[in-house]
């Protein structure tokens, strides 16, 4: 079933890049993303597979919360992600993954579901030929994240 629902939310990804009425002006830089979490008013998920974790690290301060690798699907992963805003829909973050192509094409399908104040990093972890990336900027990365149990425990 797991397999299924991957399968099923890859598909989607590559069948449909975007989803009308959905607005797409959420994109950040790399580095005004660590600005805005230094500043205090942005939470950065790294939706990143924990092998991806693992080889890079993670944007310090940021939270692990993979979309591929949820042993619950999509749906999990929406579940924690209003877990993590604290079920404020309104509430501002940024995804980041390794160069902004998978982030690219969550991004309006989350705005569609509600979540007005999603952004993403648009150069990842790596960057990509329009725009600089976390490491590109020389933004700093830590060995490992927080998880939502870790935020729970606070």
């Amino acid at each position: 079933m797991k397999l299924t629902s991957a399968l099923a939310l890859l598909i989607a990804f590559i069948v449909i890049p975007k989803v009308e009425g959905a607005s797409f002006d959420g994109n950040l830089t790399a580095r005004s993303a660590w600005e805005k979490q230094q500043n205090g008013g942005l939470l950065i998920i790294d939706m990143r597979r924990p092998g991806e974790w693992r080889a890079t690290g993670v944007p310090r301060g940021a939270i692990m919360l993979s979309l591929e690798n949820h042993p619950s699907g999509f749906e999990g992963f929406l579940h924690d992600l209003e877990a993590l805003l604290h079920e404020d829909m309104q509430r501002p973050f940024v995804l980041i993954c390794r160069t902004g192509g998978r982030t690219s094409r969550l991004l309006p399908h989350l705005q569609k579901l509600g979540f007005k104040n999603a952004m993403h990093v648009s150069g990842g972890i790596f960057g990509n030929p329009s725009s600089i990336g976390w490491v590109g900027e020389n933004l700093p990365m830590s060995p490992e994240g927080l998880t939502l149990s870790d935020l729970s425990k606070k």
